[in-house]
């Protein structure tokens, strides 16, 4: 089923996936483990990135989420163990379950707009010093 979604939905040369303009939400575990993975790009018009969505993507190294995205699901970029950059939109509002969880992620910038981030949203993430995340006012954040 999934294969069918990518076929009509993305057109991709192997290592680039491009995700087709009307899409909002990316269904459970779209690219999980496409691990020749390095670049992909989102519709501007995406609202939810889902569970696992890019889980274990080994070759992805950085995400640009557009503006408009609210909700990065739970495990959505876990196991991505090259991701260093990812951009969080300031319309997002939530950071599920272990988004990302075991990235190399050095550096993120958690926008105003968070309500809540999850249990584990960045555990294991060893080059992401946790004591400089900046937590906002209003947030819920679930400790590791």
């Amino acid at each position: 089923m999934l294969r069918d979604w990518i076929k009509e939905n993305t057109k991709s040369d192997g290592t680039t996936i491009i995700v087709n303009e009307n899409i909002s939400i990316l269904p459970p575990r779209t690219f999980d483990g496409i691990t020749g993975l390095q670049e992909v790009v989102l519709p501007k018009k995406l609202k939810k990135i889902g569970i696992l969505s890019f889980a274990w993507c080994k070759g992805l190294r950085e995400i640009i989420i557009p503006d408009g995205v609210v909700l990065i699901d739970d495990e959505a970029f876990r196991g991505c163990v090259n991701l260093e950059k990812v951009n969080i939109p300031s319309e997002v509002v939530g950071i599920g379950k272990m988004a990302f969880a075991f990235t190399a992620i050095r550096e993120i910038v958690i926008p105003d707009s968070i309500r809540y981030i999850d249990k584990g949203a960045f555990y294991g993430c060893s080059m992401l010093d946790k004591k400089c995340l900046n937590i906002p006012d209003g947030c819920d954040f679930i400790k590791d």
